[in-house]
């Protein structure tokens, strides 16, 4: 008599990747700082910052990147993940949900009914993908067009686009599953919230992808938002595969798949420099990129000579103006005005503190 699997639970599969994590240490430990070596890498290049690549300063930045890396992996992961968590819950209590109603990924059934069910499921999610980022594209559009407009008239068109999307899914169910009430409010509420998740997503790889645009051409908006449309697809799709092996049984190797894919995106980051070197910036600046805020160093009051007139700030003189890049190295500031601007070299001998923006004395 042949003894069953035994099952294999959510928690089950965390204390599995843990140990697969363990016994793989060293290779997991070499990829993670090979991609923090990519990421200085693209540092270095994209804020123009003259320091050596075999520098002190870079090989005690090293574990800090590869530990951004880790949270980066975990943040990638449970941002493309969670908002499939509608998908796995039931649409009325003891029902079926909608991952179970649809055919797994790459099977075929020989009712037609079934096939059409799945396809109408299949199609409205990955619909909803996509329509997150073309209302995203409507209200960054709407917010260029009319600088004025408040910024709470962005977020309510948003907010607009989700309730009408979250509308939108009982007609469709009710075409999918030939019934006149389909699902039940507390769905209903899930398919709310996973939409608005799915939107965080979008956001984020929507600020990526942007980021990655090296001139404001029309051509380059235009495939920027060809690239987003793909994603969000290709995401949507994602999460309809994930969800339906997890509700046809448990999706044991999913952590170690969804762990690999993590480290190979962000490899794929790392090779793209204007993406890589933001994500460093967030573990080496000071301050960091041009949209995080600024830093104002304090100099002190007997060594004026040593500090460029170029970055004094000219109704304060001990202080300097508002500057968006701080990168301490080797017992030196390397500072700049401005993320496409000059560099400048001050000992930190020439200091005696920072202080946040705004200017100290404004009103």
């Amino acid at each position: 008599m042949s003894v069953p699997a035994p099952l294999i639970t959510p928690f089950g599969s965390v204390s599995r990747l843990l140990i697969w994590m363990a016994k793989r240490a060293a290779p997991l430990t070499g990829i993670a700082i090979s991609i923090a070596a990519l990421l200085w890498s693209d540092f270095r290049r994209e804020f123009a910052l003259p320091i050596g690549f075999a520098s002190s300063s870079m090989l005690t930045a090293l574990p800090s990147l590869a530990a951004i890396v880790c949270v980066a992996v975990g943040c990638i992961v449970t941002g493309i993940a969670v908002p499939a968590m509608v998908l796995t819950h039931p649409l009325r209590k003891d029902a079926a949900s909608l991952a179970q109603l649809c055919l797994p990924t790459g099977s075929v059934s020989p009712e037609p009914e079934v096939r059409r069910t799945t396809l109408i499921i299949r199609r409205y999610w990955v619909g909803m993908g996509v329509a997150s980022v073309v209302a995203w594209a409507m209200a960054i559009g709407w917010m260029s067009i009319r600088p004025d407009t408040p910024l709470v008239s962005g977020f309510l068109l948003l907010l607009g686009c989700i309730l009408l999307q979250t509308a939108s899914a009982r007609p469709t169910l009710q075409r999918a599953l030939r019934s006149q009430d389909p699902a039940s409010a507390g769905f209903y509420w899930m398919l709310l919230f996973s939409l608005l998740l799915q939107y965080w997503v979008a956001f984020w790889a929507m600020y990526a992808v942007v980021k990655s645009i090296a001139a404001s051409t029309f051509m380059a908006i235009l495939a920027c938002w060809v690239v987003l449309v793909l994603v969000m697809a290709v995401v949507a799709m994602f999460q309809m595969m994930v969800s339906q092996r997890v509700t046809h049984g448990w999706y044991p190797n999913l952590l170690k798949h969804l762990v690999c894919l993590a480290l190979v995106l962000l490899g794929f980051v790392g090779m793209i420099p204007p993406l890589g070197a933001r994500l460093a910036a967030f573990a080496l600046l000071s301050t960091a990129s041009a949209e995080r805020p600024c830093t104002i160093l304090l100099f002190k009051s007997d060594i004026h000579d040593t500090v460029p007139k170029a970055i004094v700030d000219m109704h304060h003189p001990s202080q300097s103006k508002e500057l968006r890049v701080v990168f301490p190295s080797d017992g030196k500031l390397y500072i700049k005005e401005s993320v496409d601007g000059p560099t400048y070299f001050i000992d930190l001998k020439a200091l005696v503190g920072t202080a946040s923006c705004p200017r100290l004395g404004s009103s």
